[in-house]
């Protein structure tokens, strides 16, 4: 009985772990290309985001590797009639189960922390990177194509030219953010990605400005500050951690209480001083607006335990209906069984999943609704279970 568990977990451990090498590197290059292309971020800055795109990326290869382990491993040995000979010798396969729930079981708390590091840590700092490299991808946009402008056309830069310094050839502007036209003999732009709202600054020299009271020559150099989240380009600031979602919870709880005592407080003034539209007054807006946006805050945070706990320990439901449907197939052929399985629990599984946070969201369920998709597999795998356990 031992060589037979020892060469299941053997078979599950080298599925599992190629199979993971395989999609996580898929995924690192996909998603490094998809931000070279969209972003137009140089090859060389793109290729800093690989650590922090990890997490991200293993989020989706473990649960899909722990299946594709399942899957094969267990339908090979129901293709072979491994099984039948092993039940026909006395053997439950109960027996052959648990030690591949046990690794999932151990995957899954792994996985858990791979989410909590995608969510608090990988994706603040891709955006950081991205917003550090913007200088040379915006830069690289204007050598390339000669102009650029942002998605609202607020601000359009053309240029005749870029210096291998950087400079900026007869720069031209316009966009809704300037009240006329403009041109310059030279001009530089850089990214101010060190403050707490990243800044792109173009400076020009020699400025022809064009409005509707006529035109002026500026000799003096410009300078024009523009928010980079106007060019999609913002640095995300995360989910808490684990670890500090409580003490953030206790911090936008006391903000909270301090914006109900202000609207209290307000209410008292003016219903003492005679005035019954206090609710309308935009100070009262303010304050309940604010109440609001903290109690999305808290639901949030509050979601994010049980939101990266159910990701996680979906490696061991997957694994948990993986072995049953891949016996119940009986096919040795490899993909066939993989995709057999992977198709019912993909649509199963991630649409309510997707619900059951989007309803915990919006606050019309409890945050225990991201457990719906792995509660749905967990009783399709009995079901399966019983039914081979039988027959």
């Amino acid at each position: 009985m031992k060589i037979i568990t020892r060469y299941i977990l053997r078979q599950v451990l080298f599925y599992f772990v190629a199979s993971s090498l395989t999609i996580v590197g898929l995924g690192v290059a996909g998603l490094i290309s998809q931000v070279t292309i969209t972003q137009g971020l140089p090859l060389y800055a793109a290729a800093r985001l690989t650590p922090y795109v990890l997490p991200q990326v293993g989020m989706i290869a473990i649960p899909v590797s722990i299946l594709l382990a399942v899957s094969l491993t267990f339908g090979k040995l129901a293709g072979s009639n491994e099984l039948i000979a092993l039940k026909a010798m006395g053997v439950s396969p109960w027996k052959l189960f648990y030690p591949t729930w046990i690794f999932a079981l151990i995957v899954s708390v792994f996985a858990v922390w791979v989410n909590d590091v995608a969510y608090s840590w990988g994706f603040t700092k891709m955006s950081e990177a991205i917003v550090e490299g913007a200088e040379s991808m915006l830069i690289g946009k204007l050598a390339s194509d000669g102009r650029f402008s942002d998605p609202d056309g607020n601000v359009t830069l053309s240029v005749s030219g870029v210096m291998p310094d950087g400079t900026l050839v007869q720069p031209s502007f316009s966009g809704k953010r300037f009240p006329g036209d403009g041109s310059a003999e030279y001009g530089r732009l850089t990214v101010l990605h060190d403050q707490e709202v990243p800044m792109m600054r173009i400076q020009l020299t020699n400025v022809i400005y064009k409005n509707a009271k006529g035109l002026g020559l500026f000799p003096q150099p410009m300078t024009f500050d523009l928010p980079l989240d106007q060019f999609g380009l913002s640095i995300d600031e995360g989910d808490p951690s684990l670890a500090d979602i409580p003490k953030v919870i206790r911090g936008i709880e006391a903000e909270k209480q301090s914006a109900r005592r202000k609207l209290a407080a307000q209410a008292v003034f003016s219903l003492a001083a005679g005035d019954p539209q206090v609710a309308g007054s935009s100070r009262w807006v303010e304050l309940r607006d604010l109440e609001y946006q903290l109690d999305r805050q808290i639901i949030r945070c509050k979601l994010g335990r049980p939101r990266r706990f159910s990701s996680g320990f979906s490696c061991f439901f997957f694994a948990w209906v993986g072995i049953p449907v891949a016996i119940w197939l009986n096919r040795s052929e490899p993909f066939i069984c993989f995709f057999a399985c992977f198709v019912p629990i993909l649509m199963t599984y991630y649409p309510l999943f997707m619900a059951g946070l989007n309803a915990a969201k919006e606050g019309t369920l409890p945050s225990s609704a991201c457990w719906a998709g792995n509660a749905a597999l967990g009783i399709a795998g009995y079901v399966l279970l019983r039914r081979i356990h039988r027959y």
